[in-house]
């Protein structure tokens, strides 16, 4: 009789999470955050290989960075660095106006494989660098 009973409220436990909408929503969320968590590397399991291919995606990241920046007669090249790592680009240098430095970072954010841009343009001094 006892285990008659474990089994029926078991049956009605498992029918009340599978089909309850509640339940459905806190399943999606359990799942989603599970399958973030697989795709998480091991801590220190990175293999030389996975090393060298994020340092070749970060350098071809890097250059179509820069591609885009020389499209821009406006900004010398030669003014600005462009770091990318693991997708988030750094911009250093200067620019001539506050339109140019808009204008680049907005540029970068469209490049494909961008996620974050760190903008640490500044305006060159109008005076020049004597003084």
């Amino acid at each position: 009789m006892v285990r008659m009973l474990a089994v029926a409220f078991a049956v009605i436990g498992a029918a009340i999470f599978f089909l309850s909408p509640s339940a459905r929503a806190g399943r999606s969320r359990v799942s989603a955050l599970l399958g973030r968590i697989r795709r998480m590397p091991a801590r220190g399991a990175a293999t030389s290989a996975q090393g060298a291919l994020a340092t070749d995606g970060d350098a071809t990241l890097a250059e179509r960075v820069r591609d885009e920046v020389r499209r821009d007669p406006r900004v010398s090249p030669d003014d600005i660095q462009v770091s990318a790592q693991s997708g988030v680009v750094t911009l250093r240098g200067e620019v001539d106006g506050w339109a140019d430095l808009s204008d680049v970072e907005s540029r970068v954010r469209r490049v494909a494989g961008v996620v974050r841009v760190e903008n640490l343009l500044h305006l060159a001094d109008p005076r020049g660098s004597a003084g």
